[in-house]
């Protein structure tokens, strides 16, 4: 006879839940960002689409796991948050929750104001080369460093089957599952999540590994004053190339892009114009971003062609 008991939950039950929270995440974020755009002008809901992610995921989790209440893909398959045989306090749920929302908001934000500077003619004028250079192997080094301890934990979840999120693992709330007896997860499953376990391992070991030769093929090699001169003066000239605004988010270029009339913008920015109106935000005219015409149909292109009527000059 069954009876109703609590068992671990395990990796198949955590997988499941997590993508039940990520797209019911992601619809009120498409909600929110459709009223945005009724309401704000196009280059600020554009510039403004990642805070937009930011309050969809602090919405729904606040609602649900900081409040007290299972997620919709917790009550999806039938698991519960516990810490130390017992609910979790509202510490200890709402530290979860800004680990796993705000933590990588502010590491990006934080990213491009440093690439920003970088970037800056005022600023980096004010650096000498080395410095300069320094600066952006150590920005390099913090988004390498924190790709492979997200791997790390990715590969540690899928051998365990305890934390698959990093705000869990920090504040120590683990999952059970409330299922009658005989109902659990079949060991086939957890076999296939610990292969992968190893595969993720292997492939950190492997990328490591391809870093540490590379540093030290870099270190055998001798060179010559040309070259270290052309390196820092190509350096210098990347410096200034995106000193232009753009006329979207009001901030300096980042990938310029220019379209058919000869308008600059960011990349994301008049992608993102172009998906909903395949014209120029300035002046109107019929067009698609440069960088993109490979991705492009060559009937896109001649229609674009035909509409705008443009000549090409070769000098």
């Amino acid at each position: 006879m069954y009876k109703f008991v609590a068992l671990p939950a395990g990796a198949p039950e955590l997988v499941r839940s997590s993508q039940k929270d990520r797209f019911y995440a992601h619809y009120l974020n498409g909600l929110l960002s459709d009223t945005a755009r009724q309401l704000l002008p196009l280059r600020h809901w554009i510039q403004y689409q990642r805070e937009f992610q930011l309050l969809a995921e602090l919405a729904y989790y606040g609602l649900t796991t900081v409040h007290g209440n299972q997620t919709l893909g917790e009550e999806y398959c039938n698991i519960v948050q516990v810490a130390s045989s017992a609910a979790p306090t509202i510490a200890r749920r709402t530290g979860a929750v800004l680990v796993q929302a705000l933590a990588p908001y502010v590491f990006e934000k934080l990213l491009e104001h440093i690439h920003w500077k970088l970037t800056n003619r005022a600023f980096s004028q004010r650096l000498s080369d080395e410095a300069y250079e320094r600066l952006t192997k150590v920005v390099e080094f913090c988004e390498e460093t924190v790709s492979t301890l997200r791997k790390l934990h990715l590969a540690i979840f899928y051998l365990q089957g305890t934390f698959h999120q990093f705000g869990k693992r920090l504040t120590s709330i683990r999952y059970i599952l409330l299922r009658y007896s005989g109902d659990g997860t079949e060991p086939s499953s957890m076999n296939v999540y610990k292969t992968l376990g190893w595969l993720v391992l292997l492939q950190i070991v492997v990328g490591l590994g391809k870093q540490l030769w590379k540093k030290g093929f870099q270190r055998s090699q001798t060179r010559g004053h040309i070259q270290d001169d052309c390196r820092l003066l190509f350096a210098r000239r990347d410096r200034t190339h995106t000193d232009i605004k753009c006329p979207l988010c009001l901030e300096h270029c980042t990938s310029p892009t220019t379209t058919l009339c000869g308008h600059i913008f960011c990349w994301q920015c008049v992608a993102e114009w172009t998906s909903e109106k395949m014209e120029c935000p300035l002046c109107r005219r019929a067009t698609l971003p440069l960088k993109n015409w490979f991705h492009c149909s060559i009937l896109q292109i001649s229609n674009v062609i035909a509409q705008t009527n443009f000549i090409l000059w070769y000098a």
